[in-house]
């Protein structure tokens, strides 16, 4: 996955907060999704973080996810034209 720095949402509620949710975008196709750095657990829609069963393990899902070549932390750009700004409150340029 691209490294350059990411933005993040919040904490994850998955993991008791250990890990942020950095958004993803699979450019493969065109989707973003919120992954915990820490235990890489994935979240489809923002909007259902407290909700876990919502979510899924991104290392297990492989027809949910792609392989990294295709995964990228998600630059300003691409998530004001996907909707997702309100969701980007904050920015690490050591996210990984």
């Amino acid at each position: 996955m691209d490294t350059s720095g990411g933005y993040w949402f919040e904490l994850c509620p998955r993991c008791g907060e250990y890990g942020r949710l950095l958004i993803v975008h699979d450019v493969q196709c065109d989707r973003f999704y919120l992954k915990c750095e820490e235990y890489q657990h994935g979240f489809p829609d923002p909007h259902r973080i407290a909700s876990l069963a919502d979510g899924f393990t991104t290392l297990q899902k492989p027809a949910l996810t792609r392989p990294p070549s295709s995964l990228r932390l998600a630059d300003i750009e691409a998530i004001d034209t996907n909707g997702w700004r309100e969701f980007a409150k904050h920015f690490d340029a050591d996210a990984s």
